[in-house]
């Protein structure tokens, strides 16, 4: 019984010492293009021309510097694939690619009227906006 017993602590303490493999988180590959089914025709758009998502539920609205494609996926599953340096939800309804700003006012409230680069105007609002400051390093707050 007693050499049962050693057998099973010298085994414990053999395995307990062992080093651990430490698991390194793998980042997801991030969409360089995305195929858009728009009917029988289908465009490839590069990720990078992208302007802003904006959601139409079920669809989206995927908007390019000349044109907006209506493709059948959800905003948050399109969200999950897109580099997170390059695309921000601004709004509920809303994901910008934050290279095609052009500038940004504030509204006084904590939303901020965004200026994109093929004319549209998008709102940030004060949900969103912690993750916008970071990347433009705006420190001030607003207050009314």
């Amino acid at each position: 019984m007693v050499v049962i017993y050693a057998g099973f602590v010298m085994g414990y303490k053999y395995f307990s010492n062992q080093p651990k493999a430490i698991a390194i988180p793998q980042s997801k590959p991030k969409l360089n293009t995305i195929i858009i089914h728009n009917g029988k025709d289908s465009t490839i758009a590069r990720v990078e021309n992208i302007i802003q998502i904006t959601s139409a539920t079920p669809y989206i609205f995927i908007h390019l510097e000349n044109k907006k494609y209506l493709h059948s996926e959800t905003l948050k599953s399109i969200y999950g694939q897109m580099d997170d340096n390059v695309f921000i939800r601004v709004h509920k309804s809303t994901i910008i690619n934050i290279t095609k700003v052009n500038s940004f006012k504030s509204r006084l409230n904590g939303d901020y009227d965004l200026q994109l680069m093929n004319g549209d105007t998008v709102r940030l609002s004060r949900t969103y906006s912690t993750n916008f400051k970071k990347h433009f390093k705006i420190v001030h707050q607003d207050t009314v």
